[in-house]
């Protein structure tokens, strides 16, 4: 939980926000803006096994239509390494999948890159802004503005001018029309990724 607002110089046009809580990337929902359940994250402490499902609605027929499962990631014990499956392609390393990165920029401290089914390539950007730690994509055949954007919880100190307690804005995901392209992987990237920066959670070697 961070204590103050988050800025931002990279205009990112939303298309579609999806608040996340509990603010915790192993067990969460993902609401849309009408508080309609999207994505259910779940971790089973015994296997530590993440599943990420996506709900589906309602089919032509009025039946409720089985959550469907976008992503897997397989938590490894002891020496071994971590493993993704996500959407319909095979098991691949966590380290495979999210590809550290050289970080060239002083506006950038950590970068990770993957590809989507048309092997078209993405970066996850992390950085710092004041006390706020923010996750940007960006799609590297269209540089400039980011295309998402995960921002952690945070306590607005500025809510009603200081009058009343400080107010806690939930987590977000925010994803703008060219990352509605690849939802499913943008949300199970991001919140793969934002395991590895939570303390005891896990690594990318």
């Amino acid at each position: 939980m961070s204590l103050s607002a988050p800025s931002s110089n990279a205009s990112l046009k939303p298309h579609l926000v999806l608040t996340l809580f509990p603010d915790d990337p192993s067990n969460t929902s993902l609401f849309l803006a009408t508080g309609a359940l999207l994505y259910s994250v779940r971790t089973d402490n015994a296997t530590g096994t993440t599943r990420i499902h996506r709900m589906r609605g309602i089919s032509s027929t009025g039946a409720k239509r089985k959550p469907k499962e976008v992503a897997t990631l397989c938590t490894a014990a002891g020496f071994g390494e971590d493993v993704v499956v996500c959407a319909e392609r095979g098991p691949l390393l966590l380290r495979n999948w999210l590809r550290v990165q050289t970080v060239s920029t002083r506006k950038c401290e950590e970068a990770y890159a993957f590809e989507d089914e048309l092997n078209r390539r993405y970066e996850w950007r992390g950085r710092w802004n004041q006390s706020q730690w923010l996750l940007e994509l960006f799609a590297m055949d269209a540089p400039g503005a980011p295309i998402a954007r995960y921002t952690r919880s945070y306590f607005d100190f500025e809510y009603d001018s200081g009058r009343a307690p400080p107010q806690e804005v939930d987590a977000t995901l925010t994803l703008a029309t060219r990352a509605i392209e690849l939802q499913d992987l943008c949300v199970a990237s991001c919140l793969f990724l934002e395991r590895t920066q939570r303390p005891g959670m896990m690594d990318i070697n």
